[in-house]
């Protein structure tokens, strides 16, 4: 116990005599929980989405401008030599 008359660990509390939660509280709080998880998760994903596909432009970009230098360097090659 500390100089509080509280024990140092666990909470010492006798949980056979502490009343029980009602359930329909605990089903608003978990209804509550999983919408709002359920929102949160689905603006992510909306957010992730539209990152990659912003992403994937800018890597086919890259990819054609980098298929048109290769084909002028090959031409440049071909006259060089």
């Amino acid at each position: 116990m500390d100089v509080h008359g509280l024990p140092i660990v666990g909470t010492g509390v006798d949980y056979t005599k502490v009343p029980a939660l009602e359930h329909k509280n605990t089903l608003v709080f978990l209804n509550s929980f999983v919408t709002q998880t359920a929102q949160f998760l689905n603006r992510f994903s909306a957010a992730c989405e539209e990152r990659l596909g912003e992403l994937s432009l800018r890597i086919q970009r890259l990819d054609i401008s980098l298929n048109i230098l290769e084909a002028k360097v090959g031409e440049f090659l071909i006259v060089v030599v």
